[in-house]
């Protein structure tokens, strides 16, 4: 049987070049593939346009669906918690928005984002970063689907957007950094290890209980203080609190780009050291 062998693209990158050349060859394919960001974004709408050809309503099922968990589960959850349903369902609202369309799916489908794209890296000439960018806007245009939903609710409880809802988008600008480095990370390490997914799947159901997204963090009295410990906390509320006429204290923006930093070196340090190597890997 003829074996395939890595794709010409990427011959130039030697496993056993020296740290240097390997930092270059890396921002050389960050670089291209920001250059390259319509061509991803054209890539993620194909994407979309696949996973509900041949369906009668298309991408609006993503609409429909989400609008009926988040209804069901807000009005059962708010009677379970004993809460007020127009303050609860806002909530649950923006949460299962930002969690289920765009946080949870980046990092289930960033394991595959090379993988998954392992017959366009050996057909074209493309940095791999194209790859990680093509994730992100895919599931930004699933975001973007659901977003009507926390839109209805707001407009059918008469909530109006204060002019502070303007710093979650300084949020949602750590999210998309956040969530590139999670791509190069693990899109390197489900590379070469094809059980890693089914670990990552495990974390983000433990991860889903133990973040404020169906409980308010006031609900733990003064236990809530230990939520500084959990980064997914404080990545929330940058970007919720804001939304629903709140402020983020200092320490959640603090603990948020503490973690990104630390996060964007890890990437960086993986990325560096596999990049020449996922072509072989995949």
């Amino acid at each position: 049987m003829m074996q395939t062998s890595a794709p010409t693209n990427m011959s130039e990158n030697e496993p056993d070049l020296p740290v240097r050349g390997l930092g270059l060859m890396m921002m050389r394919d960050i670089s291209g593939g920001l250059r390259m960001s319509r061509y991803a974004a054209k890539l993620a709408w194909t994407d979309i346009r696949l996973r509900y050809k041949g369906s009668f309503l298309g991408p609006l099922w993503l609409t429909l669906s989400f609008a009926v968990m988040v209804v069901a589960m807000g009005i059962v959850y708010a009677r379970l918690f004993q809460i007020d349903l127009v303050g609860y369902l806002p909530y649950t609202a923006i949460s299962f928005a930002i969690w289920f369309s765009w946080f949870s799916p980046v990092v289930m489908e960033s394991c595959g984002c090379f993988t998954a794209a392992r017959a366009q890296i050996f057909a074209a000439k493309l940095p791999l970063t194209v790859q990680i960018l093509r994730t992100l806007m895919r599931n930004s245009l699933a975001l973007a689907h659901v977003i009507p939903v926390p839109i209805a609710v707001f407009i059918w409880f008469g909530i109006a957007l204060k002019p502070m809802a303007l710093w979650s988008l300084a949020g949602m600008a750590v999210w998309a950094v956040d969530g590139f480095a999670v791509c190069m990370v693990f899109g390197s390490i489900c590379a070469r290890y094809r059980d890693i997914p089914q670990i990552i799947g495990a974390v983000m159901q433990i991860a889903f209980y133990v973040t404020p997204i169906i409980w308010q963090p006031e609900q733990l009295g003064e236990d809530s203080r230990w939520l500084r410990l959990n980064p997914l906390f404080s990545l929330l509320t940058i970007v919720r609190a804001p939304l629903l006429g709140a402020m983020p204290r200092a320490e959640n923006y603090i603990v948020a780009i503490l973690f990104s930093l630390v996060l964007i070196g890890l990437a960086l340090i993986v990325f560096r050291a596999a990049r020449s190597k996922i072509p072989y890997w995949i």
